[in-house]
């Protein structure tokens, strides 16, 4: 089994929507090179359905090191409604988690 690792941009008081309107204000040197690394340091993120969009329709058409990372490494989506997938295990991801958590779906 391995870890589970979340890194989130949260205000000290619980917002974690719309982070694109203020996270940005706050970060230093330190922060933007640890968010570049986390890709280059795991094995697979898992994400929801607006980051994985967000992803796809971003990353896809970028190139250098950290954006050929962000392309090829393998993600796990969790969503009952996302309509298209381009990936791997679509359709096996509901199976997956009904035998893993069985009363959670």
């Amino acid at each position: 089994m391995r870890k589970l690792v979340i890194s989130e941009f949260i205000t000290l008081d619980g917002i974690m929507e719309m982070t694109a309107k203020w996270s940005f204000l706050f970060q230093n040197e330190e922060t933007v090179t640890f968010k570049l690394d986390e890709p280059l340091n795991t094995d697979s993120p898992l994400l929801g359905k607006a980051t994985y969009q967000i992803f796809a329709k971003s990353w896809t058409s970028r190139t250098g090191d950290f954006a050929d990372r962000m392309n090829k490494i393998p993600k796990y989506v969790v969503s009952t409604t996302l309509n298209s997938f381009h990936g791997t295990i679509q359709n096996r991801s509901k199976k997956i988690l009904l035998r893993k958590f069985p009363n959670s779906l």
